[in-house]
């Protein structure tokens, strides 16, 4: 109730850090990313591969974008990755991180168990809770309709509708209950 209009709006969107700063490649929140977030308040930022260097550098950023948010705006903001497993991870599988890579989701998928899907969820919401993230942008919940489809073929979890959408809500199930 205490926001502007214009920061309402601003509310709506969630930017790379690059979009919000100007700055070529972020990967430290600094003084620019605080007259940044006091300019333009968004509703959260989404970080990519080159914003993630190191566990220390990715908490450090997170959590001090977290508290210029806050102090500006007054609201935790959406602090988001795409890391989904699979061909689509931005810190499973890198040396820096130490966290284990899964397997595509059509592999999960094709196992047939969703309790496989379940501790994939688990597994990520925790590394990425302790990361400081509070969204992450998987799992893709679509269902192959099309085999030609390279765009999320090894993404889904396949192409029978009920299958795919038991194994997407047990990915959903184990991040929630992780934060």
């Amino acid at each position: 109730a205490g926001m502007t209009l214009e920061e309402k709006v601003y509310q709506l969107f969630i930017i790379t850090p690059e979009a919000l700063t100007g700055v070529n490649e972020v990967y430290a929140a600094g003084a620019a990313t605080r007259e940044a977030i006091g300019a333009y308040p968004v509703g959260g930022l989404v970080y990519f591969r080159q914003n993630l260097k190191s566990p220390e550098q990715v908490r450090d950023m997170l959590s001090k974008s977290k508290g210029y948010f806050v102090d500006r705006i007054g609201v935790i903001p959406f602090l988001s990755v795409d890391e989904e497993g699979g061909q689509v991870a931005r810190i499973s599988g890198r040396e820096e991180f130490g966290e284990a890579s899964f397997p595509d989701m059509s592999e999960i998928g094709a196992g047939g168990d969703p309790k496989e899907a379940y501790r994939v969820g688990t597994v990520i919401g925790e590394y990425l809770a302790g990361y400081g993230f509070n969204v992450d942008f998987a799992p893709v919940a679509d269902v192959i309709t099309n085999p030609e489809n390279t765009v999320v073929a090894r993404r889904s979890f396949g192409s029978r509708g009920a299958s795919a959408a038991a194994f997407t809500n047990e990915v959903i199930r184990g991040l929630k209950e992780k934060g």
